[in-house]
């Protein structure tokens, strides 16, 4: 009987510092949602006659969709480098969040009109 209690005891004993001591991984579950999730600010339509809105304002960790509303196949990228869509066919969507409060500039490949994206810092 004393060995069931002593084994009951160190097994609980056990239980409460691996409760106490572990993370219980919310943040990253929360961290996992948010990739997966994005908040998307705006949505910006490219056509042969540029971006629009030409201009967008977001807080860090928000995203746009950016739509190739062309007729041909387009590249996006942005300056600095922290988005490049690959190709992307007419019709073509892709979400992207902008990691650091920065402005970058979002180019057509092949083209000279930009959109400018303005990341602030949270509240």
């Amino acid at each position: 009987m004393r060995r069931a209690l002593a084994g009951v005891a160190v097994v609980a004993a056990t239980a409460l510092l691996v409760s106490a001591c572990s993370d219980d991984g919310s943040n990253d579950q929360k961290a996992a949602i948010e990739q997966a999730n994005p908040v998307v600010a705006a949505t910006v339509r490219y056509t042969g006659s540029g971006f629009e809105p030409a201009t967008v304002t977001l807080q860090q960790g928000q995203s746009i969709t950016l739509v190739n509303g062309d007729s041909v196949d387009h590249r996006f990228r942005s300056t600095p480098d922290a988005f490049d869509s690959g190709a992307q066919r007419p019709g073509d969507q892709v979400t992207w969040t902008f990691p650091a409060v920065l402005d970058y500039q979002v180019a057509a490949d092949g083209s000279d009109q930009h959109l400018t994206v303005k990341v602030q810092a949270k509240p």
